[in-house]
């Protein structure tokens, strides 16, 4: 009997925690919260309540979540001269989405999209140019969203009135503003980030947290060279960063309307201004929780801001979070799921993907090898196993990407 590829033995893995994770909350929620009007009962009375153009436009801004990621790249990879078809765009999109919801704090996403982008014969500078631009704009988009909750609700935050929701949504923000400082010091102070990076892999190698000092040295000064390197590019397409920072923004905000429209299905009465910031600070809540999805911690944090709305009882709430969470989470992972299985299988009969190939198959072939080493392997071998990979570890999407780079230091420290 053939063996599964790693890549499919991961992923079932991922998607087996998931899906537990997933029945404990559902569990844990519907057996501690029965009293209050969680049941099946009771959502079905909210959809029989509900205003159904509402529910539509909540479907319809999950459909746009995805679309907006893809017409960023799409326009990205045009200015560059790739000729992508779009709907090979929302194929990125969508293995970003799918990846990064099945592996723990997103950080399958991009690796995904660039072992496409590979398979598609994009060249290994136009889709590193265009993963890194999407992802200013994505942390770009995530800060702006935070700033405008800020301005337009300041005494949300103050309201909470528990601590670990407060907790948890600073030590997202500071993360979120991190991420961006990062980035954008990447590209313009790289000499001072490679500085800085190597002696803290050499303090952590004296305290015996590292223990490849030589890996950790080589994949900083990769990811740094990415960044400074698109800012070289971006004197030649300036309006890429414009049009990235455009369309994540619209993606950003289309993903936190979609708790608001179910909201509003019920009670129009209720204000979308505090509806919205009141989503994004729940974002900023669970996304700091190295967990798929920000499984739990999504649930914790909706319950205790939501709560702060005066005509909001606690069985309108669960309810209102079970419905959101499906189609915010779980149907955006269902579609975005099959639309990248037939996007590969598709690649496989066209061969442009092998048959026993997927994303991370080469995953820790060599506990020795750098990180980049598979992406320089076949970038060597391209005559014979199709476009080269990219260097960021194209089909790891565990490791070596740009976001993942940031976040596994600071988990390592």
């Amino acid at each position: 009997m053939k063996k599964l590829p790693k890549s499919v033995k991961k992923q079932l893995l991922n998607l087996t925690f998931v899906v537990v994770l997933i029945a404990i909350t559902i569990t844990v929620l519907i057996v501690n919260f029965k009293e209050d009007g969680l049941s099946f009962e009771n959502i079905g009375a909210f959809f029989g309540s509900a205003n159904p153009y509402f529910i539509v436009a909540a479907f319809g801004c999950m459909v746009l979540f995805i679309l907006f990621e893809a017409m960023a790249l799409f326009l990205i990879v045009r200015k560059l001269g790739h000729k992508s078809k779009f709907y090979q765009s929302i194929a990125y999109a969508a293995s970003d989405s799918y990846y990064s919801a099945i592996t723990p704090s997103a950080t399958g996403g991009q690796p995904a999209s660039a072992f496409y982008m590979a398979r598609d014969g994009m060249g290994a500078g136009k889709a590193s140019f265009a993963l890194v631009v999407n992802l200013v704009g994505h942390s770009f988009a995530i800060v702006f969203s935070g700033v405008m909750a800020l301005i337009l609700r300041p005494h949300m935050f103050s309201e909470i009135g528990v601590v670990f929701p407060q907790a948890l949504i600073i030590f997202g923000a500071v993360i979120q503003v991190l991420l961006l400082g990062l980035f954008i010091a990447c590209m313009f102070f790289g000499k001072v980030i490679l500085k800085i990076g190597n002696w803290l892999i050499r303090v952590l190698t004296k305290i015996r947290i590292i223990k490849k000092p030589e890996k950790w040295h080589k994949k900083l000064e990769q990811e740094v060279e990415k960044f400074r390197s698109c800012r070289a590019d971006l004197k030649n397409h300036p309006s890429a960063i414009i049009e990235a920072l455009i369309f994540n923004v619209l993606q950003r905000t289309a993903q936190f309307l979609i708790p608001v429209f179910i909201c509003l299905s019920v009670k129009p009465d209720s204000d979308p201004v505090t509806l919205f910031s009141a989503q994004v600070l729940v974002f900023y809540g669970y996304s700091c929780v190295p967990i798929p999805g920000g499984v739990g911690a999504y649930e914790l944090m909706y319950y205790n801001i939501y709560s702060l709305h005066p005509g909001y009882d606690n069985s309108f709430i669960l309810v209102a979070m079970m419905i959101s969470r499906v189609i915010q989470y779980y149907i955006c992972m269902l579609v975005t799921g099959v639309y990248t299985w037939v996007y590969h299988i598709v690649g496989v009969k066209e061969g442009r993907i092998k048959a026993d190939e997927g994303v991370g198959d080469d995953e820790d072939e060599d506990e020795s090898e750098t990180p980049g080493s598979e992406a320089e392997a076949a970038s060597e071998n391209s005559d014979e196993d199709g476009p080269p990979q990219i260097e960021t570890d194209a089909d790891d999407p565990g490791g070596g990407t740009v976001l993942e780079t940031a976040t596994e230091t600071a988990e390592q420290t």
